[in-house]
C-alpha cells in the first residue's frame, strides 16, 4: 500500500532535503547542526552515506511537496498528468531509513521535529529516491482567480520513494 504525504514547506536555505533523524540524534542546536551540515563536504558525506536527499531549487521561500513511499510489490511511479507538467528529475539517490522519512528546509534537520518537517514511519531498509520538479501552474485551471493554486492542482515537487534493489540495512 502506497503512503503519501502532501505538505507546503519552508527554507531560507534554498535547500530542502529528505532524512531520517536518526543519523541527526546529535544535532540539537546551531553549533551542532553546523557541524554536519553547514558544509558542501559535510552535505555530501550525508548524500554519499545515504542519510540526506538535497532538494535544490536555488530559491528561498514556501513550496509544495508530495512524497510517494511504494512497496517492492506496488512501486510507485509518475502519472501521465505529473509526467506532462513535468520539467526536471533528478538521478536517484540512495536514502537508508531507520523507520522514518522526514522532509523539510535544510535548516530544520534536528533530533527534535517541530511544525517545518514532515514526517513519515517507514520500514527501515534501502530506499531510492527521485525527486522531480513540476509545472503545475502550466496546467490549465491549475490557478485560481485571485493566482493561487486550486484544490486539485499538482505540487511544486513530486518525490518518488521505492524500496531498493541494493543489499544491506540501514547502518545503525
Amino acid at each position: 500500500m502506497t503512503q503519501q504525504l502532501r505538505r507546503t514547506l519552508i527554507t531560507g536555505s534554498a535547500m530542502f532535503g529528505i532524512w531520517d533523524r536518526h543519523y541527526f540524534e546529535s544535532v540539537v542546536d546551531y553549533d551542532t547542526w553546523s557541524n554536519e551540515l553547514l558544509d558542501d563536504d559535510d552535505i555530501e558525506r550525508h548524500v554519499t552515506g545515504g542519510h540526506f536527499v538535497p532538494i535544490t531549487n536555488y530559491s528561498d521561500g514556501a513550496f509544495d511537496f508530495e512524497v510517494r513511499i511504494g512497496d517492492t510489490g506496488n512501486p510507485c511511479e509518475l502519472s501521465d498528468r505529473e509526467r506532462e507538467y513535468l520539467t526536471e528529475s533528478s538521478d536517484p539517490y540512495l536514502f537508508r531509513a531507520v523507520g522514518e522519512l522526514n522532509i523539510s528546509g535544510i535548516e530544520f534537520v534536528s533530533a527534535t521535529l517541530d511544525s517545518n518537517v514532515g514526517t513519515l514511519e517507514i520500514d527501515a531498509g534501502t530506499y531510492t529516491v527521485t525527486v522531480h520538479q513540476i509545472a503545475w501552474d502550466e496546467e490549465p485551471g491549475a490557478v485560481d482567480e485571485e493566482g493561487n493554486p486550486s484544490a486539485d492542482a499538482l505540487p511544486d515537487f513530486l518525490i518518488i520513494v521505492n524500496p531498493s534493489d541494493g543489499n544491506g540495512a540501514p547502518d545503525l
